[in-house]
């Protein structure tokens, strides 16, 4: 690999940048039992996925909500709101209480902390890679 670092083309860094990758990805990024992303932060994230569920969670972010006012501003079937709310509790994302035929909807917060830890360690991932690459970008730059 140092023959293709003294190259000095974008291919060479390119490969780095490949290379750091697979080392810090193999070595940081897996779960204890091999899994890349757990099942439960795939669920987050399969619950996040569409911008009508998004819209419901930015609401309930704001506190517990019936489901009319959290969802009354999309503009959309009752059918279709049903079925995003049924996505969003089997995820975990959002529980609802029912007093009497009132439906209250609200965030399950845990739900979505194995989301955000994964988000969290591919930001730090991404960054010490990013970091050694500006490195070797430095070093070249100093040795010309």
């Amino acid at each position: 690999m140092n023959a293709r670092l003294k190259s000095g083309s974008r291919a060479a860094t390119a490969a780095l940048a490949g290379h750091l990758l697979a080392a810090i990805v193999s070595s940081s990024a897996r779960l204890d039992d091999g899994r890349i992303v757990s099942i439960m932060a795939n669920d987050a994230f399969r619950a996040l996925a569409h911008p009508l569920r998004r819209g419901i969670v930015e609401r309930l972010a704001h506190g517990p909500a019936t489901i009319g006012e959290a969802t009354g501003r999309f503009g959309v079937s009752r059918p279709t709101i049903t079925r995003h709310v049924k996505v969003l509790e089997d995820s975990g994302v959002v529980a609802r209480t029912i007093d009497g035929r009132t439906h209250r909807l609200s965030l399950d917060l845990d739900a979505l902390g194995e989301a955000v830890d994964w988000i969290d360690r591919q930001r730090a991932i991404w960054s010490r890679m990013l970091d050694a690459v500006e490195d070797v970008l430095e070093e070249r730059k100093e040795a010309r």
